[in-house]
């Protein structure tokens, strides 16, 4: 009863409140229309409306009483507010200039007009505002604050900090100004001095996380800081600074699955900067259909990529006076389905209100990622497979969103200057350069660019960034150098340019040089752009990879490496054949516009699947899981729904294992290559001694296709996000004698084998992908020594190379049966070369299509180019021009799946087969050939990180089976194709076969390998 008395009592209260407000309103109305040509009453008027937050209605008062009063600054302040508020932000800029012209002292007109300058970046109009009114006065700390400010937006650091150093003997309590000292001291490189200013203001700050958020950011360009000491502190911003709330329900969203998502988008970078050089094209070319995008801008300021992003968008929403609750309920009033965080703890940060949880789907992107936001609010993190490389995924509380290529999708700007020639071959002398922000050089980088330049006679060091405007900076850097031993006069420290003006000044470089622990990002792509290749040396967080996921994606491998050894070796290897450095300037250009850092249409499809995806795992109330968009390091097109089979067997199905046999499981995905698994454990048909059971996880590596389980009635699919726990406790049965992981690519297949290790043997497959492609990646070696006791393999000289890298492994050798005794091909071959077997850019096409098109009798044969997996749009548009280009006629792409005996059948009936990777050769196709009789070309030396060494392939089937194969330098030098054809040699390789390969032979290597770890365990 007591609580329905105040519920009417408070009704009572806000009616009669709104009467008098109508009241009044009624009143204010009725003064306008008896005093027209007052303005008090105008003002009055528009204030009411101000205060109602019915900005529309206020407008129009406001405006007439500005008419009549134009020299009146309170009239102006109060009407360039309502237009600032309505998004009119130059028409208030220009109500403000005009009674500024008359009102040059009123302090608070100052600031107003001081602040719409700073806030759309026109920084030294500000200035001139604030210097205006001030003159001498240095007691008005609002003015000063943002003079202090734009001193520092126009580079003048030392005045800028000056002032700022002020403001805090003005104002002791205000945490601000020992903050803004801090942003300055980190800008100088003064790292362990800004720490310090953070620490000071988050004395004084009480729950505002802002003090924080850049004490955080600043640990990660500490070249001191170790990874575990940066994850603590991550973790620390959600313990003491996230506010408290609980688990919003969003029950005013719709939940259908196949609805068109609402996705929107936070950030203050929705104009010419990282973020928005790294996410316009993919908006742009993000399938309309699928989602609508909502901005919600924290800056005023606009430019060309400002309208390119707001045409993208269905809504935009100006945040700059939004935050925290206010913040949180007006991004939930918007009914958003995903929201993506594209600030992180950067500037316009708005971290704060996300905690708060404003849509069901929260994810991190670019824009501040720097390492795990470790928010609880935040589901997932956008990355890729070298920004958060296996063994990675415990540094993060998000799950991890891995991109089939790089993390961020590049657009250079269409005014790109033109790349001219190498320096060095005019200058006789290396130029080495740097455009990074300072903060991010340490003299730990330092160090070892003297290193180089010491072994790089007269060579000159190029460091452009507008911290250089600064005196100290350019003392600090030339002391700091010259105590190592490099002369000033081979240092030049420019400040800043126009953005067109700094890409030209590229063409000054011969080398980039990046820094560490934090990586350039943007500048890499646009030394690349340039043609200039960046070096560099991955560092311990997310902001340590970024050039190397940059540098990979560009196909640029030997420049990406783990240590300063490693990083000087591979620049003074460069500076040592300037020929080679020509031919790279002369074409990475094209090459880097060309490759996956700038395959918007690749990237704006897979973020659709990717997002369409989570969405529908959401609204079937699933919990969040990891996604890995890739099969190997290269992409492979990706389906996310589930196979089509209807036979589908989950895991949990399985009651009971024999247990008058020992058991081995193995750990599939569902590739094609997986089959020939299940054909070769056939039911015990071949192996009657064990029990076998395959588990596959169903997520499809190739569109519409899975493995026919039907043929294995020990094969079952599983989900990863739902049967894991399942599959883990099958193979830890006590009849389980060990598990086999058939190629390591995700990270499902990571957790299986951390709680598998110790209770049963694990023994890793190789694939070739997942071998070769982690040889640099320390993580994974260090997870693989600790946690795989055997290697299986059909190849030698791949235990060699793993025995290389890795910690030694006691080897199993086991083959697969690829199921050619099922398939008849034609004895007289068709004029058939087949080139490659997949569209995986380390196929070399183009080189091998190149070497086809001067061969004499090429117009006599057609060219079949298998690219149903592992390939991307981009290399499919380079190849098809390529073979335009060079005349080639019939070439027929095989982009769509066909059945294995199909596909088989096609390859039997050509003359020749060519391959070139620069790892094992595709062992599959291969031996398909050599039993069928086909010719091959394939390479007998392959380059593994930088060094050359006998291809495993060549190394068993030629060495030691005793086949023949022509060497791929030899099928480059030939005049004809006929000449690889040698029918002869074919047919020895087809008898060899016969004996060598089959079913009843790969389930021996399988017996044999069972009872090797039976015995063993």
């Amino acid at each position: 009863m007591a609580k329905k008395a105040r519920n009417r009592k408070q009704q009572a209260t806000r009616t009669a409140q709104t009467n008098q407000g109508q009241s009044l309103l009624k009143q204010l109305e009725q003064q306008c229309k008896r005093l027209p040509n007052n303005p008090a009453v105008w003002k009055g008027l528009a204030a009411w409306h101000l205060q109602e937050g019915d900005i529309a209605r206020a407008l129009s008062p406001a405006k007439r009483a500005f008419e009549l009063a134009p020299e009146d600054a309170s009239i102006a302040v109060q009407y360039a507010a309502a237009l600032r508020r309505a998004d009119q932000i130059n028409k208030a800029i220009e109500v403000l200039s005009l009674a500024y012209n008359t009102n040059q002292k009123d302090a608070k007109l100052c600031n107003d007009l001081a602040l719409m300058h700073y806030n759309i970046g026109q920084y030294q109009a500000a200035l001139n505002v604030c210097d205006s009114c001030l003159g001498t006065n240095l007691e008005q700390p609002g003015l000063l604050q943002l003079k202090a400010s734009a001193l520092k937006a126009l580079h003048r650091l030392e005045k800028a900090k000056g002032l700022f150093e002020h403001l805090a003997k003005l104002q002791p309590a205000d945490f601000r100004h020992w903050m803004d000292i801090g942003n300055i001291e980190r800008d100088l490189g003064n790292l362990d001095r800004a720490l310090e200013c953070y620490q000071q203001a988050m004395t004084l700050s009480g729950d505002d996380a802002s003090a924080y958020s850049n004490y955080l950011t600043t640990l990660h360009y500490h070249p001191d800081k170790s990874r575990d000491e940066i994850f603590k502190a991550c973790k620390l911003w959600q313990e003491q600074y996230a506010p408290a709330w609980q688990e919003t329900e969003h029950k005013h969203l719709s939940m259908e699955p196949e609805k068109k998502l609402r996705i929107g988008l936070i950030s203050d970078g929705f104009k010419r900067s990282p973020v928005g050089q790294m996410i316009t094209s993919v908006l742009e070319a993000f399938p309309k259909e699928q989602a609508d995008f909502i901005a919600f801008s924290s800056n005023d300021a606009r430019d060309d990529i400002t309208t390119r992003i707001a045409n993208c968008c269905s809504e935009w929403h100006r945040i700059t006076q939004l935050f925290g609750p206010e913040l949180f309920e007006h991004i939930k009033s918007q009914k958003i389905d995903i929201l993506i965080d594209l600030a992180g703890h950067n500037n316009g940060s708005r971290m704060s209100a996300i905690a708060m949880k404003p849509a069901p789907i929260i994810i991190k992107w670019v824009g501040g990622l720097i390492n795990t936001t470790a928010v609880d609010a935040i589901d997932y993190l956008l990355s890729d497979h070298i920004e958060t490389p296996t063994g990675h995924d415990q540094y993060y509380t998000e799950k991890l969103i891995k991109m089939p290529h790089d993390y961020i999708c590049y657009d250079p700007p269409e005014y790109t200057p033109a790349v001219n020639t190498l320096p060095a071959l005019n200058n006789e002398y290396i130029t080495f350069g740097c455009f990074n922000n300072p903060t991010k050089i340490n003299k730990v980088i330092l160090s070892c660019w003297a290193d180089i330049m010491h072994l790089t006679p007269n060579s000159r060091l190029l460091l452009k960034s507008f911290q250089f405007n600064s005196p100290e900076l350019v003392k600090r850097i030339t002391q700091e150098m010259e105590a190592m031993g490099i002369d000033k006069d081979r240092l030049i420290l420019e400040g800043p340019s126009p953005h067109q003006e700094l890409l030209r000044s590229y063409n000054r470089v011969d080398i980039a040089l990046d820094t560490w622990p934090y990586s350039g990002g943007l500048t890499t792509c646009e030394a690349m752009l340039m043609g200039v290749p960046v070096v560099t040396c991955t560092g311990p967080t997310f902001a340590g990879r970024h050039s190397a996921s940059h540098i990979k994606n560009a196909g640029m491998y030997e420049l990406v490496t783990d240590s300063f050894s490693q990083y000087k070796t591979r620049v003074l290897e460069l500076t040592s054949d300037l020929s080679s450095l020509s031919i790279i300037r002369e074409n990475l250009r094209t090459i880097f516009l060309q490759s996956n850092v700038c395959a918007d249409k690749e990237y704006a499809n897979t973020l659709s699947i990717v997002l369409r995806t989570i969405w529908r795992r959401h609204a079937k109330g699933l919990a969040t899981e990891s996604i890995s968009c890739t099969e190997t390091r290269d992409k492979v097109q990706q389906d996310l729904s589930p196979p089509l089979q209807s036979e589908e067997k989950k895991s949990r199905e399985i009651s009971s294992i024999n247990p008058n046999k020992k058991t081995f499981v193995h750990l599939c995905f569902n590739n094609m290559h997986s089959e020939p698994l299940l054909d070769t454990l056939s039911n015990g048909k071949y192996i009657e001694d064990y029990n076998s059971i395959i588990f596959i996880e169903k997520t499809r590596a190739v569109v519409n296709y899975d493995v026919d389980i039907t043929k294995n009635n020990s094969a079952y699919f599983f989900n990863a996000s739902d049967d894991l726990h399942d599959v883990i406790k099958t193979c830890l049965h006590s009849n389980v004698t060990a598990v086999f992981i058939h190629g390591i690519f995700f990270e499902w297949q990571l957790k299986a084998i951390e709680k598998i290790n110790g209770e049963k043997p694990c023994i890793w497959t190789l694939w070739g992908g997942d071998l070769y492609g982690n040889l640099n990646n320390n993580d994974f070696i260090g997870f693989v020594n600790n946690n795989i006791s055997y290697v299986a393999t059909s190849l030698d000289d791949e235990i060699r190379i793993f025995n290389d890298t890795f910690s030694p492994k006691p080897s199993l050798e086991i083959k697969y049966d690829f199921g050619y005794e099922d398939i008849s091909v034609p004895e007289i071959k068709e004029k058939l070369i087949f080139v490659g077997n997949s569209g995986d850019p380390s196929n070399n096409h183009i080189d091998i299509l190149r070497s086809l098109a001067l061969k004499q009798d090429i117009k006599n044969y057609t060219v079949i180019i298998p690219y149903t997996y592992n390939g991307n749009d981009e290399s499919l548009i380079s190849i098809k021009e390529e073979i335009k280009n060079l005349g080639i006629k019939n070439v027929h792409i095989l982009t769509k799946h066909i059945k294995k005996s199909d596909y088989y059948k096609v390859l039997g009936s050509a003359e020749i087969y060519i391959s070139a990777h620069n790892r094992q050769q595709g062992f599959g196709h291969v031996a398909a050939c050599f039993y069928f009789g086909v010719s091959v070309v394939m390479r007998k030396e392959i380059t593994v990180s930088g060094l050359k060494s006998l291809n495993p392939v060549w190394s068993r089937v030629i060495l030691k089976q005793g086949f023949f194969a022509h060497d791929y330098e030899e099928f480059k030098k030939a005049h004809t194709i006929e000449s690889m054809n040698n029918s002869e040699l074919t047919q020895r390789n087809k008898s060899l076969s016969r004996r060598i390969y089959g079913r009843q032979s790969s389930a021996d290597t399988f017996a044999q390998a069972y009872k090797q770890l039976s015995d063993a365990v």
